[in-house]
């Protein structure tokens, strides 16, 4: 069976993928190289408590040299890594400044541990992601916050939804989004919550899990929420029959999808 970091990184080379790039209302837009050819588009704005900074970039025209530019240290593990990888983390790494400087955190740079989760400022919670053309980072310095994951995922191919659903998702969670969104879009909302939920509880328990650890109990088309119980415990603070909250955003051929973990939920 697979595990999330696995499939994640299989999906990343299934996953549809689109120049299009994920666009809210009222944000200012500020472009970042001065030829507009790396980064084409970045965006900052506050949502839920978050600090949140996305770019639209192309990997065509990445090159290694764009690290000094943006003052970013070349990490070793990329040495040897594909141009679309290298541009990928680049790009998660210049968000994840623009959104520190929200906070009024200059000059940090974010690195990675040997699980290759991000060390952030004390205090800071966040996480970083990415897609073929676009990146995101999300940040938090409230003290009443555990942790933060988001997701952002293209629309997953039906016959790429068709080959893996049962890994990932249940007939009974999918029937709750398919009554207003389709199946393809239905399927990659749960996978990118999911996700999200991985990465803002993995830095904490520090081992894989399957993707029935937390099932789908409710969603709210309204609100754009997606309630998860957890189906069993995880360590002495995820435990079983814990509620968490995804947000999510269906724009384009993307979806979004962030969760934030409150220390009240996390008593032991």
């Amino acid at each position: 069976m697979f595990i999330l970091g696995n499939l994640h990184s299989l999906l990343g080379s299934l996953i549809q993928c689109s120049y299009n790039s994920i666009i809210f209302p009222q944000q200012k837009n500020i472009m970042l190289d001065q030829d507009r050819r790396f980064i084409l588009q970045l965006d900052n704005y506050m949502m839920d408590e978050l600090s949140i900074s996305e770019c639209s970039f192309l990997s065509e025209h990445y090159d290694d040299s764009l690290f000094l530019s943006y003052n970013i240290p070349f990490p070793h593990s990329l040495k040897n890594a594909v141009v679309t990888r290298k541009a990928e983390y680049l790009a998660g790494r210049i968000c994840s400044q623009k959104a520190l400087a929200i906070l009024n955190i200059k000059g940090f740079n974010v690195l990675s541990d040997s699980n290759r989760c991000s060390l952030w400022p004390d205090g800071i919670k966040g996480s970083i992601t990415h897609s073929r053309y676009n990146a995101m980072a999300a940040i938090t310095q409230e003290k009443s916050i555990f942790s933060v994951g988001i997701d952002l995922e293209p629309i997953v191919k039906t016959e790429v939804m068709l080959n893996i659903k049962d890994q990932i998702s249940s007939y009974h969670e999918m029937k709750l989004i398919t009554s207003f969104y389709p199946d393809e879009i239905a399927f990659t909302l749960l996978f990118s919550a999911k996700e999200s939920f991985f990465k803002a509880a993995y830095p904490s328990i520090k081992k894989y899990f399957n993707f029935d650890t937390i099932e789908l109990i409710d969603f709210s088309i309204e609100k754009n929420i997606l309630a998860f119980s957890m189906q069993k415990d995880l360590n002495d603070f995820f435990k079983k029959d814990n509620l968490y909250y995804a947000k999510f955003r269906v724009k384009n051929n993307y979806v979004v999808t962030h969760i934030i973990i409150n220390k009240s939920v996390m008593l032991p």
